[in-house]
């Protein structure tokens, strides 16, 4: 009903291949252990950690929607297809002006946070509708990145967009690149077929939205990705195709967090702000930096400097959390530490394991190498982490090329990976033994 894990397609993949439910059915009953003095203590620290950052209030009572003006005031924004980083409307979207709607709130299990909410309008076109208030990214890339300021049509449309199955994400992106080609008189008006491509449109918004679920129209068209509308529509729609990798960039503008930029072109899944969540990048102090980068640079959203290095620790500590199951709100948005204490603990008390930080970044780090030799093995090369070129030459923010390069060699250096990309041979001993046999005389997994 909300909060559908879509990104990537993955659900798309699995309705294709008619997989209705997957099932997991355990015998014997539960065998939970009583928990330890140990793993109480653990849990204990870890929760107090999470209450006592200065932005628990906040995403307890706001969720991620209540940094959206703060998004606009940094000028971070993807406004109107990434063509500004300001947008007007901003504050009509914020989170702390959905308070008088919010009939509770609600959360995963055991979460002190709690930052979903059930929203009902008391008056206009959704009134007495129950909803589901919408997350940091929906907000802004069905907002901003629409040029819509209607609060209340973005969380309908957010809402609609679950119960079809479709990623709010890469869904929004596509309609802005649609509304950018129709502003542009790119695009041929027979393909359009009437619908209101505006800016800010809730209603052509709503029915590209529905011609996507249903694979019509123009919508039938962007429901594969922009890139692969961008090669139906024409050359000239190519350069306005905001991805990476085939998929679509999320809501930071890249010419505003460089680390994000360099985050969105490496990622190994595509052009996605999560997989790489560099929050240190603009919560840090300058000390911590110059410790961990060798240069207070790496926090200065318009350096390049250091952001390789950066980039590099933020891969291997969102693929811990990501491995351990921990969500990145508390992990990375709130206490944002970057240093995998907190989870070592955590993991030594829970499992038994005598396993330090250490260990957790060799096990990131042999993850990262292993998710790019699966991509290099499918094609993928070094001319694929890089960023579209309305990035570099269109009439919005730009990115400097040259040091933009700098930026991926930096990354590629810090992650022990030659000038092409490509990881060394693995140490047999930091192979899992289960893997050994395949591994043994070959440099690919």
């Amino acid at each position: 009903r909300d909060h559908a894990a879509g990104r990537t397609g993955m659900g798309a993949v699995m309705g294709a291949k008619r997989l209705k439910a997957i099932v997991v059915r355990g015998g014997g009953g539960p065998r939970r252990k009583p928990r330890s003095e140990a793993v109480k203590a653990a849990v204990r620290d870890y929760l107090r950690r999470i209450t006592g950052s200065p932005d628990f209030k906040v995403f307890s009572e706001l969720g991620g929607a209540g940094y959206v003006q703060w998004a606009d005031e940094h000028s971070l924004m993807s406004t109107r297809n990434y063509r500004e980083q300001r947008f007007a409307g901003s504050a009509a979207l914020d989170g702390a002006r959905l308070r008088e709607a919010r009939v509770r709130t609600r959360g995963c299990a055991r979460c002190p946070v709690r930052c979903k909410a059930v929203l009902r309008f008391p008056e206009g076109k959704y009134k007495d509708r129950e909803l589901f208030r919408p997350e940091f990214e929906p907000m802004i890339n069905l907002g901003a990145k629409c040029g819509l300021a209607d609060a209340p049509a973005l969380v309908h449309l957010d809402n609609l967009l679950t119960r079809l199955g479709l990623d709010s994400t890469s869904a929004a992106t596509a309609i802005a690149f649609a509304m950018d080609l129709h502003d542009r008189g790119i695009l041929d008006p027979a393909i359009a077929q009437g619908l209101d491509l505006a800016w800010g449109s809730g209603d052509g918004m709503e029915a590209l939205i529905r011609q996507m679920a249903a694979g019509e129209g123009l919508g039938g068209i962007l429901a594969g990705g922009v890139r692969r509308a961008a090669r139906i529509l024409g050359p000239e729609a190519e350069q306005f195709a905001a991805h990476v990798k085939g998929l679509e960039l999320t809501a930071y503008h890249p010419a505003a967090l460089l680390g994000s930029a360099l985050g969105y072109a490496i990622s190994s899944r595509g052009g996605d702000y999560n997989n790489v969540y560099a929050s240190m990048e603009h919560r840090w102090t300058a000390e911590q930096a110059e410790a961990a980068f060798g240069t207070a640079k790496a926090l200065d959203p318009a350096s390049y400097d250091g952001k390789g290095r950066l980039v590099h620790r933020a891969v291997l500590v969102n693929i811990i959390v990501d491995s351990l199951g921990i969500c990145k709100v508390p992990a990375l948005s709130m206490i944002g530490a970057f240093d995998l204490e907190n989870e070592a603990r955590l993991t030594a008390a829970l499992t038994g394991w005598d396993i330090t930080a250490r260990e957790l970044f060799t096990v990131g780090q042999r993850v990262a190498d292993i998710e790019r030799m699966i991509n290099i093995r499918l094609g993928a090369g070094p001319a694929d982490d890089a960023l579209p070129e309305m990035f570099f030459t269109g009439g919005g923010p730009r990115l400097d090329r040259a040091n933009f390069h700098r930026m991926v060699a930096e990354f590629y250096a810090a992650m022990g990976w030659d000038e092409t990309g490509r990881p060394g041979d693995i140490p047999v001993e930091d192979i899992p033994a289960g893997c050994r046999a395949r591994a043994q005389g070959s440099r690919h997994i």
